[in-house]
């Protein structure tokens, strides 16, 4: 029986040492020598004792009904990260959130150069961002917060809830919570200077920020003020980068069936366009009534050439041959990262009105402009040129003749009108004004906290070197005039429409007033209030 229970003792002692070490992660460990009463055989028997103190044993997000990944700031400190939205995008609840990479080219919205949270993948507009448990206004056109315009150097830690939040905050935080948590009674200066550039000598950037905490009122008043300035060059040629320059890209299988057994999409080098280049290319199908006209493209000052297929064709791309003017990244107008200028403040007072009451007002003010620019885009394939188009080359025409049709599909990447692109411009104001307090009622503590939010986002967008495309559809649809001149086929029928015609065969082909024509700069203004 005595050796039964020593077993149990030793078995209890080992189990509460290795269940603590394994929750609080790094722990403090004393030894205690044991009694001298005890007997030798004993001491031989018994493990040394091990007192867990748990000084270091964080529980933090463990007392939450629902699951809390809590982030500290000594942790985003040591991510080294220039924005604090690059660090929480690495947490696993974390995924597909906007980043400046991925908003780049999202130029109707306006929305480049934001960072905004998206839990669980489940998307940006059901993820709820907070700031010390207050909302936060929505700061584009669908709602959603823009992170890097938050007081970055006060946040003391991030709390995200990826679990039961839309029962208390409703639908838009359907797949959690993030909230950034600031340290309210932070005291003395902080600064940071800091700027970089890649490795490919390009996207320079500096960041310079100020944050200052002072008391007053003998400790019971609090005044807050943060600054910050960041500048990005962003990255318009990616084209020196080694991924770049052998084309990789998702290309679909045009063996596969659903019996065979292969791969519906492949990963492939040298993709680029089948049947579109930046003069112009003839896309027939290859069972088609001009599958011998297929390949042909247009180069500097209309020069006809053949384009060489690839290993593997699915339109309207292609893996292997010709890749030049038909290449998806070609130009250095080709934003990997937006231009961004940002400017943020951000002032804050509190006074404790009572020992456990703290009245409170806090405001933000924020401007972020960006500029971007994406590929030339264009038309891969959906075009239709006609044999009587007077820009056609004579050749081309002839053998169109000769095999009895009187149109071709058409592919262009436009490369006479150059890249299109976005500027934008976000303004954001929030102020808030509240109280926190405690009292006591019918035996119990009670907690009060209440507070008004106004928000007001503008956004200035314009798409800058867009293609107008009702003057695009009758600029390329050219005929000669009864007096041998070249107008738009409208113009036959309607004089006064001012339509200058566009020639769709080559590069360096086109005049500025040709150009001016099919292009535009369309803009829009959005203001978003919330209460």
């Amino acid at each position: 029986m005595r050796n039964a229970r020593g077993n149990f003792n030793k078995w209890l002692k080992a189990s509460v040492c290795a269940t603590a070490l394994l929750m609080g992660g790094a722990v403090h460990a004393q030894s205690t020598a044991a009694p001298a009463d005890q007997s030798a055989a004993e001491d031989e028997a018994l493990p040394e004792a091990i007192t867990i103190t748990g000084s270091r044993v964080v529980r933090d997000g463990y007392a939450s009904p629902t699951p809390v990944s809590v982030v500290g700031a000594d942790e985003i400190a040591r991510s080294a990260t220039p924005n604090i939205a690059d660090y929480v995008n690495t947490l696993p609840a974390v995924s597909g959130s906007a980043t400046p990479r991925t908003t780049s080219n999202q130029v109707g919205a306006g929305r480049q150069g934001i960072n905004s949270m998206n839990l669980r993948g489940i998307g940006e507009v059901r993820t709820l961002t907070l700031l010390d448990g207050r909302r936060v206004g929505g700061m584009v056109n669908n709602g959603v917060v823009d992170v890097s315009e938050l007081p970055q150097q006060l946040v003391k830690r991030v709390d995200v809830v990826t679990g039961g939040a839309s029962a208390s905050y409703g639908s838009d935080a359907l797949s959690g919570v993030v909230n950034f948590v600031l340290d309210t009674k932070f005291t003395g200066f902080k600064g940071e200077l800091s700027g970089g550039v890649t490795g490919y000598g390009d996207n320079r950037n500096w960041k310079a920020a100020l944050s200052w905490g002072t008391s007053f009122a003998d400790g019971r008043g609090h005044f807050l003020l943060s600054g910050e300035l960041n500048h990005e060059d962003g990255i318009y040629d990616p084209s020196n980068r080694p991924w770049t320059e052998a084309g990789w890209a998702y290309i679909n299988n045009p063996a596969y069936t659903a019996t065979n057994g292969q791969p519906r999409v492949l990963l492939r080098p040298q993709v680029a366009l089948s049947t579109a280049t930046l003069g112009g290319g003839i896309g027939c199908a290859t069972n088609s009534a001009c599958a011998s006209l297929r390949g042909i493209a247009f180069g500097p000052g209309g020069t006809m050439y053949n384009l060489v297929p690839g290993a593997i064709v699915s339109d309207p791309i292609m893996s292997g041959g010709t890749m030049g003017d038909n290449n998806l990244r070609n130009g250095v107008d080709n934003s990997m990262l937006p231009e961004q200028n940002r400017r943020n403040l951000f002032g804050r007072v509190s006074f404790d009105v009572a020992d456990d009451w703290t009245v409170y007002a806090e405001g933000m003010v924020s401007h972020l402009d960006t500029d971007t620019r994406y590929y030339y885009g264009g038309f891969a394939n959906n075009l239709t040129v006609r044999s009587d188009n007077p820009y056609m080359p004579a050749a081309l025409a002839a053998r169109m003749n000769a095999l009895g049709i009187t149109s071709v599909p058409f592919g262009t990447m436009k490369g006479d009108i150059g890249a299109s692109g976005a500027h934008a411009e976000h303004g954001y104001f929030r102020a808030v004004g509240g109280v926190d307090g405690k009292f006591n009622a019918f035996g119990t503590q009670w907690t009060v906290n209440g507070y008004y939010e106004f928000a007001r986002a503008t956004l200035n967008n314009m798409a800058t070197n867009a293609t107008y495309l009702p003057n695009w559809n009758r600029a390329i649809d050219a005929v000669r005039a009864p007096n041998g001149s070249i107008v738009c086929r409208s113009t036959l029928t309607n004089p006064n429409d001012g339509c200058v015609p566009f020639n769709l065969f080559g590069t360096g082909v086109n005049s500025k007033a040709q150009i001016d024509y099919v292009t535009g700069n369309p803009y829009r203004k959005d203001v978003y209030k919330q209460n």
